[in-house]
């Protein structure tokens, strides 16, 4: 099942949504056609119009609480679910033939979300293989990941491992509903080239893949914002200082498969933070990618960042927003981003 797709799919279906919102246990439903909104009770016996949910753009606000989010974090937050178990939710209620959500769908935008899709590809489903792959090498922590601003809970949290034969710390891959499809490693050497730090053990299509969207989705759709960087290491660091909003793209690239999917989380702003050693026009370029034939994000804020004078980050070190904990962190992304 393709989440962005499946978002696409449910944006305007008021049968669909009220279907879902009932089979939640949500009380006092009611819709409005000229606005396309649905409002319901928070809770049972509350005021019965609290909530706020719109029909077009799945978004949802409750007025009592100031919580916000969109349909799948209000599943998530209702069945205490992560992300993809509220993807599968939402197919068994409306019973949903996963083999319908490919990109040969009739999709809106006068076919926007085809041109998203990587080219000679029918759609940017990464097939999944199973969790037992990882057992292999779970309960191996790295002391190295800890020592660049990776913490063991946030290990922990992200499924790191280790790999005795290649002697690779290894890194879970996941297709945008959650789902193993693959396993990075990373070489334990400190002396490793870098152009040898990375290598797969089980290999996917990474282009199709965000790291870290199963466990900061909820976060980036409440607060609106994505920082974008290239590896898995730094949504793993944002996340070990309390930022929560970063994803991996797993290169330099924004592959028209993570724009995708970036789209259907409909985001205010986004920040593209690439390692230190790139030019400045190539950084600009994948920045401006995600403004191209784009109504929806024309309407956000996009910027990248760009430390001119290595105020902060250091000339040929490779490094970015992440690598150098909270405080330059915050500081790169208060003075240091260039905005479109």
């Amino acid at each position: 099942m393709n989440a962005a797709l499946l978002s696409q799919h449910l944006q305007g279906q008021q049968d669909m949504v009220f279907s879902i919102l009932e089979t939640l246990g949500i009380e006092n439903i009611s819709y409005n056609n000229a606005k396309g909104q649905f409002r319901f009770a928070r809770e049972a016996g509350s005021n019965p119009s609290s909530t706020l949910l719109d029909c077009n753009t799945l978004r949802y606000y409750c007025f009592s609480t100031g919580q916000k989010g969109n349909l799948f974090t209000l599943i998530m937050d209702r069945l205490n679910c992560s992300f993809p178990e509220s993807i599968r939710f939402v197919s068994t209620v409306l019973d949903l033939d996963p083999a319908d959500f490919t990109i040969r769908i009739s999709p809106p935008f006068h076919g926007f979300y085809k041109r998203l899709i990587a080219d000679n590809d029918d759609n940017f489903d990464v097939p999944a293989i199973s969790e037992d792959r990882l057992l292999p090498y779970l309960g191996n922590l790295s002391y190295q990941f800890f020592m660049d601003g990776i913490d063991y809970l946030t290990q922990e949290a992200y499924q790191i491992g280790y790999d005795e034969c290649s002697n690779r710390i290894t890194i879970p891959e996941r297709n945008f509903n959650g789902e193993l499809c693959g396993i990075m490693g990373r070489s334990n050497d400190p002396d490793c080239p870098h152009s040898e730090r990375w290598y797969p053990i089980i290999q996917c299509q990474r282009s199709k893949t965000l790291f870290g969207l199963q466990q900061n989705y909820k976060r980036i759709v409440e607060a609106r914002t994505v920082v974008l960087f290239e590896s898995e290491k730094a949504p793993m660091q944002c996340a070990s200082f309390g930022c929560h909003v970063a994803l991996g793209l797993c290169g330099c690239h924004i592959s028209k498969a993570q724009h995708a999917m970036l789209l259907s989380i409909r985001p205010r702003r986004v920040i593209l933070a690439l390692d230190e050693g790139l030019k400045e026009e190539a950084v600009r370029h994948e920045a401006e990618s995600l403004l191209q034939n784009n109504l929806i994000l024309k309407l956000s804020k996009v910027g990248y960042v760009w430390d001119a004078e290595h105020d902060i980050i250091q000339e040929g070190s490779k490094q970015n927003a992440a690598d150098l904990g909270r405080d330059a962190y915050r500081q790169l992304l208060t003075t240091k981003v260039k905005w479109l």
